[in-house]
């Protein structure tokens, strides 16, 4: 039998809807994960890949999946993760490639790895597997606001990158006369579009949202999408 609440008095869920603890909480550090992502990797610091994977095995004990994944889809993930892997075998078990040869003849001492520089291949190994353990998660975690809720926030934080980024362009010192100036907070300022672009389509489907809704913020997604996808190839030329 149901239990009628007293009045003045909110629900447990209402009120626990933003601590720590809560799934909603939950999909916000999902989404600023997911934020911080491009950042962590481009940079191709060990630093801020190691805060990656760390922010990923929070986010793994706070909010656990709650569904297991399908064998083929499994199966996938799985022969991708070791893939890389096999080139950490002995050289003489998957026979000589031609470039062991010509190091060889160059007398560049070799590891017995298959791969001539084993610990980056680990490393590169380790952050492949904890995209493919991100993306597995994303699959099997049971999201507790809507993509109409998610998605203006991750936009919204697009443009707002993009602003600054702009702001920041202006007030950068000139290079000398046919350097390329970085933009953004990426090395390369063509991950900074990459970035943007990725961004724009976002902005575009919240777009279409609200134009099939005939909505007031029509104009607002409207002129984010051109901030964004106007100063992308700017970016990247």
């Amino acid at each position: 039998m149901a239990i009628a609440s007293a009045p003045g008095l909110k629900s447990p869920a209402a009120v626990n809807r933003f601590a720590f603890t809560s799934p909603v909480i939950h999909d916000l550090l999902v989404l600023a994960l997911t934020l911080f992502a491009p950042f962590a990797v481009a940079a191709n610091q060990l630093g801020g890949q190691a805060v990656l994977v760390l922010g990923l095995g929070a986010l793994l004990w706070l909010s656990p999946p709650e569904r297991k994944l399908g064998g083929k889809i499994f199966a996938l993930l799985a022969a991708l993760a070791a893939w890389p892997l096999l080139t950490l075998l002995p050289a003489a078990w998957l026979g000589p490639a031609p470039w062991h040869r010509a190091l060889g003849e160059l007398n560049v001492a070799l590891p017995f790895t298959y791969s001539p520089q084993p610990w980056l291949t680990f490393e590169d190994a380790l952050l492949l597997i904890s995209g493919l353990a991100w993306a597995a998660y994303l699959l099997t975690r049971h999201w507790h606001l809507s993509r109409r809720e998610l998605l203006p926030l991750y936009a919204f934080a697009v443009a707002a990158l993009a602003a600054v980024w702009l702001v920041m362009a202006q007030f950068a010192p000139a290079g000398a006369p046919g350097e390329t100036r970085a933009f953004g907070f990426f090395p390369n300022r063509n991950q900074s579009a990459d970035f943007l672009a990725v961004g724009g389509v976002a902005l575009a489907g919240l777009c279409a949202y609200a134009w099939r809704d005939r909505s007031r913020r029509v104009p607002l997604w409207i002129g984010a999408v051109r901030r964004v996808w106007v100063n992308a190839p700017v970016i990247s030329g």
